[in-house]
């Protein structure tokens, strides 16, 4: 582990830029958020704000990818800027997937077969655990338990205690390439091959197996009654809680590879063709449709009314969640393959030549940014003051917000 604090009282400089207008104001009206947002967050124990889950799982810690159905990847309304680089790990060969956080703790899965957790105090590995295949999946948390499933044609689906890593169970399912997400008692795992399965999560025994008209590429969205899916094909389909039966099936558009993201009873996909829909959960009715501007490939994000996602060709957009209006668009010049971290009055990204930078979600712009050595292919994920970056060589790095 390598330590990147700086010396007390010296400025940012050089690939540390920090915000260059009024940082100080923005930072004291961060604080107080994230303040209130600790109070909070400890007084209800639930680090998802996605809507529309049953109360078993709004109980998790980080029942699904990006934190839940909204994809913020963040636990708090909001992070104190500037960030400063504390520390830096090498946790393996590369970082595709997704980072869960919950309880100063980070999982990480990488594609040479490994999960691990890091304590994000002092940046040690708590434990390691060998998997049969490579993850393209992020893992998932819930009490003192983490799900994780692998992408290899034999698909394994691991129950590890969050605490040690010892497996609690393991099942051969098929292969996994997009986050599983807690459903009460039970486990939604999209299989890449075009399949759904729900599963105990005390078990891993199958409760059923519905078949999707395409392949899955991005992590579920969960209502009380319905498992929405998005695949290669353009299609989204919902999936009843009961029997696994089919509630609504509709074509929006090109491959959809981030996923579905929802609040309340809206559903919203991104496809690669750049076209970002607005459905109702319930029915599937087609409720706005509204152009990026570019090709798609990370998840929506969701917060405050408003829906984000980034182009790969760095245009960031926002639009409203009630109607689709465009509240915002900035172009950063950099190439993005994930969509953003939302935390208070910011938007953070990474990517792929390794900045790392946020931007104002009122005005577009960029106030804080960094650099790493390597592409980042995943958001990055927010706990209290902290936000924890990977790359793809492997490498993790954890920013400390609150600096001055």
């Amino acid at each position: 582990m390598e330590l990147l604090r700086r010396p007390a009282g010296r400025a940012a400089t050089g690939r540390e830029r920090p915000a260059r207008h009024g940082a100080r104001a923005l930072a004291a009206r961060a604080f107080a958020f994230a303040a209130a947002a600790a109070l909070a967050f400890a007084a209800s124990g639930c680090a998802a704000r996605s809507h529309h889950l049953s109360p078993a799982a709004r109980s998790a810690v980080w029942p699904g990818a990006g934190g839940g159905n909204a994809r913020t990847f963040a636990d708090s309304i909001g992070i104190t800027l500037p960030l400063e680089a504390v520390w830096r790990l090498e946790v393996g060969r590369g970082i595709t997937s997704p980072l869960a956080m919950a309880d100063g703790i980070a999982v990480v899965t990488t594609v040479d077969r490994k999960v691990r957790a890091v304590d994000l105090a002092t940046g040690k590995v708590l434990w390691s655990r060998n998997a049969s295949g490579g993850f393209r999946a992020g893992a998932i948390i819930r009490s003192s338990r983490v799900y994780a499933a692998t992408e290899s044609a034999g698909g394994q689906l691991l129950c590890l205690s969050l605490s040690s890593g010892k497996v609690v169970w393991s099942r051969k399912i098929g292969e996994v390439s997009a986050s599983p997400a807690l459903w009460g008692d039970s486990l939604l795992v999209p299989v890449r091959a075009g399949a759904v399965l729900l599963v105990r999560t005390s078990t891993g025994e199958p409760v059923w197996r519905a078949k999707a008209d395409a392949r899955i590429l991005g992590p579920p969205a969960l209502t009380d009654s319905l498992a929405i899916i998005a695949g290669d094909r353009g299609r989204v389909e919902a999936f009843r809680r009961a029997d696994g039966s089919r509630a609504w099936s509709i074509v929006v558009g090109q491959p959809v590879h981030g996923g579905v993201s929802a609040r309340d009873s809206v559903a919203i996909v991104a496809g690669a063709d750049g076209r970002v829909t607005a459905l109702s959960a319930d029915d599937g009715r087609v409720l706005w449709q509204a152009e990026a501007g570019g090709k798609v490939t990370g998840s929506v994000a969701i917060e405050g009314g408003a829906a984000y996602v980034g182009t790969v060709d760095g245009i960031v957009l926002g639009f409203s969640l009630a109607d689709g209006t465009r509240v915002l668009r900035a172009e950063t010049g950099r190439l993005l393959r994930a969509g953003p971290a939302v935390s208070g009055e910011y938007l953070l990204f990474g990517a792929l030549d390794g900045d790392v930078f946020a931007l104002s979600r009122l005005s577009g712009e960029r106030v804080w940014a960094s650099h790493l050595e390597a592409s980042v292919e995943t958001p990055p994920a927010i706990a209290g003051r902290h936000a924890l970056v990977a790359d793809t060589r492997g490498g993790l790095t954890l920013f400390r917000g609150g600096v001055r």
